[in-house]
């Protein structure tokens, strides 16, 4: 429910450091319209980077889901956050790449690939159990997200992470 308030809050505090914020402006809506910039520009076109033997993408959904989480942490994870962004709003992608922790190794032959072991089925039962059921048809789950995204920005992130999941 207060997801958007601490992004309110988080352009607010931009505006209040001045230079000291990297995506400084002179209002809270230019900070929040430099954000949705940054982010459009993203969905229209995801950013390939490589430097050296690192390489990724970064796409508009990751984005959107690690400034989500981010939210719930504001003073740990939006300063790193905010510079990264402002270096992908210049055309460097490394530093968001990095804090994303998407930076793969190129493959090689020698060593064999890592399958992560997700850790988060235990927090979607706990979510699905604590949440309103989004229904199990195509409409239901319209239904719940459109009655969610009257609520806040982050509907698609939550929807799509977690009230599926349920389903």
């Amino acid at each position: 429910m207060d997801t958007d308030n601490i992004l309110k809050f988080w352009a607010d505090e931009c505006v209040a450091a001045g230079d000291a914020c990297p995506l400084t402006a002179d209002s809270s809506m230019a900070v929040l319209k430099r954000v949705h910039n940054i982010f459009e520009s993203i969905r229209s076109q995801p950013l390939a980077v490589v430097n050296g033997s690192t390489y990724g993408v970064i796409q508009y959904d990751f984005l959107k889901m690690f400034l989500f989480q981010g939210l719930y942490k504001p003073f740990a994870a939006l300063p790193s956050f905010t510079s990264a962004l402002a270096a992908l709003e210049a055309g460097e992608g490394l530093p968001m790449l990095s804090l994303m922790g998407a930076i793969k190794s190129l493959p090689s032959c020698s060593s064999p690939p890592n399958a992560p072991i997700s850790g988060s089925e235990g927090g979607t039962a706990v979510l699905c159990g604590e949440g309103l059921g989004a229904g199990r048809t195509l409409d239901d789950i319209t239904q719940h997200l459109e009655g969610l995204s009257e609520l806040s920005i982050f509907a698609d992130v939550w929807t799509a992470t977690t009230r599926l999941r349920c389903v």
